[in-house]
């Protein structure tokens, strides 16, 4: 994702802030990972956590500032976060191993300890 221009046309230095923190939240999971910039699964986790920041800004200007509801900015915010954002959040939570599925309460959620509880568990059925 390339750096964005605030209103007063300097570098947006936020994204890269963001960025890190998430390396950071990934990588404290991981101490096996290889270095932040050759591991696969950090940047994977990283991109899936960004792509979508767009269409987060979008609905959350109208939650804060919310238009008649006949207006079409609904309908373009609103389907542009569930159509993006959501496949990225299931994708980075696949890969963070540790979000429990919360429609499948029977199961145990992964721990950091144990990253893969889930899985091993539906293979035993």
């Amino acid at each position: 994702m390339s750096k964005k221009r605030d209103k007063q046309g300097g570098q947006h230095q936020s994204t890269d802030l963001i960025r890190d923190a998430l390396k950071r939240v990934f990588r404290d999971c991981y101490d096996d990972a290889a270095s932040p910039q050759s591991d696969a699964r950090t940047s994977d986790f990283v991109f899936h956590m960004l792509d979508w920041q767009d269409d987060l800004q979008a609905l959350a200007g109208l939650y804060k500032n919310p238009p008649e509801p006949s207006s079409p900015k609904w309908d373009r915010a609103v389907n542009g976060f569930l159509l993006h954002a959501v496949g990225h959040l299931i994708a980075a939570a696949r890969l963070s191993g540790w979000v429990p599925d919360p429609f499948v309460p029977k199961l145990k959620g992964p721990t950091k300890a144990n990253p893969r509880a889930r899985v091993r568990q539906r293979a035993k059925r």
